[in-house]
């Protein structure tokens, strides 16, 4: 394995630390029990290892002769502080709205005064601008650095040691995931909401099925609010 496919292996693991940081803020500061925060860090590690590793893959693949090598050295710094980028301003789009970046959060920002409503000074927005270009040379920078001074004291099974890491993380939301959800407890599918993109994993129907499984003590929200008696209000007494 060539250096520069190392080197993108480790400018992988920086980002993913990187992106980590960056969500902190609706990982830790949710409403969240402790419990919700842990699965809620661990499903975003697995999320952005699983990006990370898919990014940084396909640029090995791409990887071939001189030419090539050249190229990827300028598009994986690109493309590594693009989706950098992109998961800040998803994370201030669910800071604002309480929901990931979708079409229609877009539709809300190309309408007159959607983008304002993100309450992004104008001066932060040009700070923006310059700290993306800046994070892009860093990116550009450590690529070099570790393609000549890390990477060759890189074994190659580190890929594969990387991706069984995430394999391990992703494993192990979607496991608790499907236990809560064998349970009806929705403790955890309110902790996936900070994640962005996270698709639901439901066993509760196949379980019920093909082994009969029943529900636990925890019940549907809707039969509680169902089988609760409404009561127009009384009178004050006199």
């Amino acid at each position: 394995m060539s250096d520069l496919r190392r080197a993108l292996l480790c400018l992988a693991i920086v980002d993913v630390a990187l992106g980590f940081l960056l969500t902190t803020q609706i990982v830790f500061g949710a409403a969240l029990t402790g419990g919700q925060k842990l699965f809620a860090a661990v499903a975003m590690v697995g999320y952005l290892g699983g990006a990370a590793l898919l990014v940084s893959g396909a640029l090995a693949i791409a990887v071939r002769g001189e030419r090539s090598r050249r190229v990827v050295r300028w598009i994986g710094p690109v493309l590594f502080t693009a989706l950098l980028a992109l998961l800040f301003l998803d994370v201030q789009v669910y800071v604002t709205f309480r929901f990931h970046f979708n079409g229609i959060v877009l539709r809300t920002l190309s309408a007159p005064g959607g983008f304002a409503s993100l309450k992004i000074p104008a001066g932060d927005l040009i700070g923006l601008f310059l700290a993306t270009v800046a994070l892009f040379a860093v990116q550009w920078k450590l690529l070099r650095v570790f393609e000549s001074r890390i990477a060759p004291r890189v074994s190659s099974l580190r890929w594969v040691h990387a991706a069984a890491v995430v394999a391990v993380f992703a494993v192990a939301d979607r496991v608790v995931y499907a236990a809560a959800d064998l349970q009806r407890d929705y403790r955890i599918p309110r902790a996936a909401r900070v994640v962005p993109g996270y698709q639901k994993f439901t066993v509760r129907r196949p379980a019920s099925t093909y082994f009969g499984w029943q529900a636990g003590a925890n019940e549907n929200l809707g039969r509680r609010l169902a089988a609760v008696e409404l009561r127009p209000p009384q009178p004050a007494a006199a």
